[in-house]
């Protein structure tokens, strides 16, 4: 019984919906650039793993490649300034194969 429980979705308020609906619009625009789309939220998932997930997915042809998104998300600061730089990274992939 406790397994088929843990199998429901739980109950997001709309603010959490909208961090969502926030992480992966803000992800689209990058992954978009390259011909991709950003990936769904897990169900039941958390934010923050969402937010590495689909900013380790982004890195994985760049210089942060290596960078373990994971530990870096202690500090919330440091994690969005690490996942707006990845984001301008692919950005700026689109950029360098235009040209």
């Amino acid at each position: 019984m406790r397994e088929l429980q843990l199998r429901q979705p739980v109950h997001q308020t709309p603010a959490t919906r909208n961090a969502f609906a926030d992480l992966r619009a803000r992800a689209d625009v990058a992954y978009v650039a390259l011909g991709e789309r950003a990936s769904l939220p897990m169900m039941n998932g958390s934010i923050l793993d969402y937010q590495v997930r689909l900013n380790r997915a982004a890195a994985a042809f760049q210089k942060w490649k290596d960078t373990e998104l994971a530990v870096i998300a202690r500090d919330s600061s440091t994690l969005n300034t690490v996942c707006d730089q990845i984001r301008a990274e692919r950005l700026s992939m689109v950029s360098t194969r235009q040209t």
